[in-house]
């Protein structure tokens, strides 16, 4: 069976120094041909279970916790690890080969700029440990259509039914991922 994601190119934890956004992975993605999430895991982790496929929700969240989420209130940091956890467990365990992924910036409940769309993703392979990256190390190879389009907020919420984009992966129904579709080929001109 066929799911369908939003995935969110930017990471909001790395600041680019020369514009001051989050840095965006787009052009990565393009460049391996993959689709990826990132979050630093520790080698002790990564030792257990290179490929991650068998680890624990619990020992994810005590990894995320140890290396990324270090600093604020306990409970504050402990709800962002199992979020994290999740979207990490999702990408590895629940997206498969054939899944249908839109590829966009994200955005915020507040946010009232228009959402850059770059394009869609048909899932490839299993997921991996890119051990090797300068970016983001949980890949999966995929065929990348892109749109490369401006698109009201608004809408796009609308569409998705979904208030934000600020996690990584989101899971969306297949009728609002086909809406989309239509939608940014009729902007673009290719229907």
């Amino acid at each position: 069976m066929v799911r369908y994601w939003v995935l969110k190119t930017r990471d909001d934890g790395d600041i680019d120094p020369q514009t001051g956004e989050p840095r965006d992975h787009w052009t990565d993605f393009l460049r391996e041909h993959v689709v990826a999430i990132g979050w630093p895991l520790s080698g002790r982790l990564r030792q257990q279970s290179p490929n991650l496929v068998d680890v624990t929700s619990q020992e994810l969240v005590s990894d995320l916790l140890a290396a990324f989420y270090t600093t604020g209130p306990v409970t504050e940091r402990t709800n962002r690890a199992k979020r994290a956890a999740r979207t990490i467990l999702n990408f590895i365990r629940e997206m498969n080969r054939g899944d249908r992924i839109l590829l966009c910036r994200g955005y915020t409940t507040k946010q009232e700029r228009h959402v850059h769309v770059y394009g869609c993703a048909e899932v490839e392979s299993p997921a991996w440990l890119d051990d090797n990256s300068s970016w983001w190390l949980l890949k999966r190879r995929a065929n990348i259509r892109s749109t490369e389009c401006n698109v009201p907020k608004p809408r796009l919420a609308q569409i998705l039914a979904k208030g934000s984009l600020c996690r990584a992966l989101h899971e969306i129904e297949e009728s609002s991922f086909h809406e989309i579709r239509r939608w940014l080929d009729s902007i673009r001109g290719l229907s």
